[in-house]
């Protein structure tokens, strides 16, 4: 939780900075957060700045996002597969990854992971409907 409070209180400081955020993003992104939350907060951050920079999905910063799809934590999983889903310049290939991660949750025995996957799915149902479909089999079941 302390690493949260620092990371919010790092941007709440550097926030007009564009330069200082995302050296704060690259710093942070490389070191080992032990707080699930700070992560769920380093992503947010990394997702704004990628869509206010028009930044496609080639730069470290989407790459950061990608790799926290592979974190041992439901949160941060869950995070990065929204965070992917709700970017403005990602393609349907792109979001292949993030779907993988909704279709395992939608699947879940717990009931907020299984909700939270199929609000997520709905989001990409509405514009790029080619993208869910193997979701679709999972769902009637």
């Amino acid at each position: 939780m302390v690493q949260y409070h620092a990371l919010g209180l790092l941007y709440q400081i550097r926030r007009t900075d564009k330069h200082a955020i995302r050296k704060l993003i690259v710093k942070f992104s490389k070191a080992d957060l032990r707080s699930p939350y700070a992560y769920c907060f380093l992503i947010r951050i990394t997702a704004n700045l990628i869509n206010e920079e028009g930044e496609g999905t080639d730069n470290p910063m989407y790459d950061f996002i990608d790799s926290c799809l592979r974190h041992k934590n439901e949160m941060v999983i869950y995070e990065a597969a929204s965070t992917i889903v709700s970017l403005k310049c990602v393609t349907p290939k792109e979001l292949s990854s993030a779907v993988n991660v909704l279709q395992l949750f939608i699947s879940s025995s717990k009931p907020v992971l299984r909700y939270a996957a199929v609000r997520t799915r709905n989001k990409v149902a509405i514009q790029y409907p080619a993208a869910v479909t193997a979701c679709n089999v999972d769902l009637e079941t």
